[in-house]
């Protein structure tokens, strides 16, 4: 994982802004990856890609259906497309999250 250069809030089911977070204050790493994800087709599309340590539910909307937010501060809300585990070496065990940015503060 790089290092850590924001904190996020995680939200499973809970309306941003006014609930209190699943889990608040997680170390991540994201980045801008607007040309990557404008590549794929329009039902996969993503505009950020969020690197996290294991351990804090970090989960896409697979099996629930239930969309999961992320609040990187008062403006940035993501919604997580996608979640897979990067294990190609044991120090770098993490979870990449492929976000795409909300426009509105609730679910």
């Amino acid at each position: 994982m790089n290092t850590p250069n924001a904190f996020a809030d995680l939200f499973h089911t809970a309306v941003l802004g006014s609930d209190e977070p699943d889990v608040a204050n997680i170390p991540c790493h994201i980045s801008g990856s607007f040309i990557k994800g404008a590549q794929l087709d329009y039902e996969r599309q993503f505009n950020a890609v969020l690197e996290m340590p294991l351990g804090f539910g970090l989960r896409d909307a697979y099996n629930s259906g239930e969309p999961v937010k992320l609040q990187l501060g008062p403006d940035e809300i993501y919604a997580v497309l996608f979640v897979e585990r990067d294990r190609k070496i044991a120090s770098r065990n993490f979870l990449r999250a492929y976000l795409v940015k909300e426009s509105s503060l609730q679910l």
